[in-house]
């Protein structure tokens, strides 16, 4: 009489061993998939977002002082996510709210020199111009 693991009791053994290892496996890979596609679809509807977030400057007048900012794109813009330099310095306080969509803020900023770059950044665009 031997004694040892019969050959059918271990080919069960192996069998059970990667069965449960292709398990293993397979549910690992799923929860890994599955944070990647989230991860994608979040950056991808924040990108989709910043692109809706576009401004023009319409305006730029030295003898007024006002800088008129149009939202050219398809999303409100709220204060803070838009800039505004002139000749290199934040003058964002000079504006005041949101832009709607097709919607114009004015901003007053008294120090916008002859020929100055206007300089307006939001989360999809930037524009320029020189002041006039």
């Amino acid at each position: 009489m031997k004694k040892g693991i019969t050959p059918v009791i271990a080919i069960i053994l192996l069998l059970l061993i990667t069965i449960s290892m292709v398990g293993f496996a397979f549910v690992w890979f799923s929860r890994l998939q599955g944070s990647i596609q989230d991860s994608v679809t979040n950056k991808t509807d924040s990108q989709i977002n910043a692109m809706g977030k576009t401004v023009v400057i319409d305006l730029a007048s030295n003898s007024t002082g006002s800088i008129a900012i149009r939202n050219s794109g398809t999303s409100t813009i709220n204060a803070g996510e838009y800039k505004l330099y002139v000749a290199g310095v934040d003058k964002t306080t000079s504006c005041s709210g949101p832009i709607v969509p097709g919607g114009t803020v004015v901003c007053s900023t008294p120090q916008c020199p002859m020929n100055g770059v206007v300089k307006v950044t939001a989360p999809g665009n930037t524009d320029e111009t020189n002041c006039q």
